[in-house]
């Protein structure tokens, strides 16, 4: 359920004499792999070698709230790509997996220019006029082996464009599907859906949509997952003890602390157990986590702060609280199970 980059250690107490890069640097490559993205990634493997098997480019896309991890998720599925496709030719560039950047302005021919720089071109604005430049982008795709091209942030596109000019967009993106032999894995808030669903032709090459949803303890199933993805982070806290995550007790304040955000709870745990370090403790309690989320945060009355004794327990959804922003969300309180 939990992976990384670097081999876990046989056990905490191995952190006891380590040095805070050794420990950083094994908290930044941590990988939460809880049961619904465990489902994405595995039917993104599946997709991948559908795309080898076939010859034939398709489409995904991943829909979550801002924190909800899709930053994280792209950065994985990047890493999958390379490990699988990553191979060097003397005679010619291979590139199998590029990141694409939403081009401003958004336009067809920007999402060439796009292509080809994250292609690595040299010169990808030098040609001689937009026919060529689109031909160049549709032909790289092929001659360097492109086999995954995620694009994050996709509803960036309807805030640069008028409608028309997001179904212009939307049918280039087409055109570059189908002259590629890759997935395309689309990333975004809910708007992302709108530049999708603009054109019947890109709707049926991006048949695949999934959620990465907020956590919720709202219901049983909720509860018991947001509970084993705290066990497993306190499992790879880079501590030599067990810190307060793992105590019953502990789950709602984690999750008021954090409304359930995966990007919230990470920075809350990455600062937390910080603070424990910089006391020469080996495990982190419930004032590290005070102390974290005014780091987090900003300076706030011990009433709004859920790791205060003085706290009551509520939804920190009040104006000008941390979370005000997700009134009325509806991914904000939903389970992921």
């Amino acid at each position: 359920m939990v992976s990384s980059k670097y081999n876990a250690p046989p056990d905490k107490s191995s952190w006891q004499y380590c040095e805070i890069q050794e420990r950083q640097k094994w908290l930044n490559e941590l990988f939460i792999e809880y049961p619904s993205l465990a489902e994405i990634l595995g039917h993104f493997d599946e997709k991948l070698t559908d795309c080898e098997r076939t010859g034939k480019a398709t489409g995904m896309l991943i829909i979550g709230g801002s924190g909800a991890g899709k930053t994280t998720l792209m950065n994985r599925l990047k890493s999958m790509g390379e490990q699988r496709f990553s191979r060097h030719e003397r005679d010619r560039k291979i590139c199998p997996v590029i990141s694409i950047e939403i081009p401003d302005p958004c336009t067809p021919i920007e999402f060439s220019f796009a292509i080809l720089e994250a292609l690595g071109d040299a010169d990808p604005r030098g040609r001689k006029n937009k026919q060529a430049t689109i031909k160049a982008a549709e032909m790289f795709l092929i001659q360097c082996e492109v086999r995954l091209i995620l694009i994050d942030n996709v509803q960036d596109i309807p805030a640069r464009r008028a409608a028309r000019g997001v179904e212009q967009v939307s049918t280039r993106l087409r055109e570059l599907i189908d002259k590629s032999n890759a997935v395309w894995v689309f990333l975004g808030t809910k708007e992302a859906t709108k530049v999708i669903n603009s054109d019947p032709q890109v709707v049926k090459r991006v048949v695949y949509r999934a959620d990465l949803e907020y956590f919720s303890i709202g219901t049983l199933a909720g509860a018991r997952l947001f509970t084993r993805v705290l066990e497993k982070i306190d499992a790879q806290l880079p501590l030599a003890k067990p810190s307060c995550l793992v105590e019953p007790k502990n789950r709602s304040r984690i999750f008021l602390g954090s409304d359930g955000i995966f990007d919230r709870l990470i920075k809350l745990v990455d600062r937390g157990w910080y603070e424990s370090f910089k006391d020469n403790r080996e495990e982190m309690t419930l004032q590290d986590l005070e102390r974290a989320f005014r780091h987090v945060h900003g300076p706030c009355e011990p009433t709004r702060n859920p790791f205060s004794n003085e706290f009551s327990p509520r939804q920190l959804h009040l104006e000008g609280e941390p979370f005000e922003i997700l009134k009325g969300a509806p991914l904000a309180h939903k389970a992921t199970a």
